[in-house]
């Protein structure tokens, strides 16, 4: 965060400090102007150059391109704008979107006293490198290990035994190596709740659909009295079971769009502007709409087998016209159950 001046006062800016051939390494393009050079980074102070982020351009000069050469004040110092990032870039910590660029040389003149280029203590840079045709990743972190190892025996007493430099490829990068330590645990663990949560809503609706099933035995007894095939009873009681999944998958999926839509309304206090792409893309909807399908098939097998395997006879005499289901002790519990029949002409009796 760097200071900026601003009409109104003093302005808080995200802001990222990178070397002269960062831009040349990632491929990023600007928008306007140019990006920094190995010629912005040959002393300590002494280039007062900045790039400005694509939305900040837009929203502070309205995308103004004779804003080259132009001076914006930061921490009380004039530094010149030289070029707008191409709108595409969104910095290296996913969500959260640099508003301007500074050579890394002019660290210690935005933050005095940080010592950030001494400090070898500090171990919050984030290096990013391509590697040679014909060098793995493997290699590379061979290499990297020789070279923190020099470190550990140079300087014991900033770098601790443990320590060491690791090698991530870019597409396993979620927002931040540093960040991701924290965040993949911490994800992972939301997502075993939430599949708790999921088993034990599963096993309260196979327990309803099982009863269900029960209540529904006259209704399959025609069907096969009719000629219906098990098969087809499988299927259709299946299929009843996945639509009220998938019935809930979609509301879910509505629940999601409206509270990011209310977390996304709030001002919330970040310490920098998070641009966090919150939305449901392809991919969230598929994986919902594969669970729902799971689940409403692994929630309706045993009911839906059940189902099918109903005594035909049985099922049309107990729930028939003619007969009921009566205790042989007078008591619903505890007793086995026996059918009663009655005549069409004659008024119901009991023994």
């Amino acid at each position: 965060m760097v200071q900026a001046d601003a009409e109104d006062g003093v302005e808080m800016l995200a802001a990222e400090g990178v070397t002269g051939n960062y831009f040349p390494l990632t491929g990023v393009r600007p928008a306007l102007g140019r990006l920094f050079t190995e010629e912005d980074q040959v002393s300590r102070g002494a280039h007062p150059v900045v790039a400005l982020g694509y939305g900040f351009w837009q929203r502070r000069f309205g995308g103004d391109p004779d804003v080259l050469g132009t001076e914006l004040r930061l921490g009380g110092r004039p530094y010149t704008i030289i070029g707008v990032v191409q709108e595409e870039y969104v910095g290296q910590i996913r969500g959260f979107t640099p508003e301007l660029y500074f050579p890394m040389l002019m660290h210690e003149v935005l933050q005095p006293g940080s010592g950030v280029l001494d400090g070898r203590g500090n171990h919050g840079f984030v290096a990013k490198a391509r590697l040679m045709p014909g060098v793995t990743t493997g290699k590379a972190e061979e290499a990297l290990g020789r070279l923190a190892g020099s470190y550990r025996e140079t300087y014991p007493e900033e770098w601790r035994p443990i320590e060491a430099m690791v090698v991530v490829p870019t597409a396993e990068v979620i927002m931040n190596p540093m960040v991701d330590r924290v965040l993949v645990p911490a994800v992972t663990l939301v997502m075993a709740v939430v599949g708790l949560v999921l088993l034990i809503a599963c096993a309260n609706l196979a327990s309803f659909l099982l009863a269900r099933a029960v209540d529904r035995r006259k209704e399959i007894a025609v069907r096969v009295a009719l000629g219906a095939s098990r098969r087809s009873l499988v299927g259709q009681l299946l299929t009843e079971t996945v639509m009220l999944s998938l019935l809930g998958g979609i509301g879910g999926i509505a629940l999601a769009r409206w509270s990011l839509g209310m977390i996304l309304a709030l001002d919330l206090p970040f310490p920098v502007p998070a641009s966090v792409d919150l939305s449901v893309d392809g991919r969230v909807l598929a994986f919902t709409l594969a669970v729902s399908v799971i689940s409403g098939v692994l929630i309706g097998l045993a009911p839906a087998l059940q189902g099918s395997r109903s005594d035909v006879s049985r099922a049309l005499r107990a729930d028939g016209p003619g007969g009921r289901w009566l205790s042989s002790t007078g008591s619903r519990k505890g007793s086995m159950a026996f059918p009663e029949f009655r005549s069409w002409d004659s008024p119901a009796t009991s023994t």
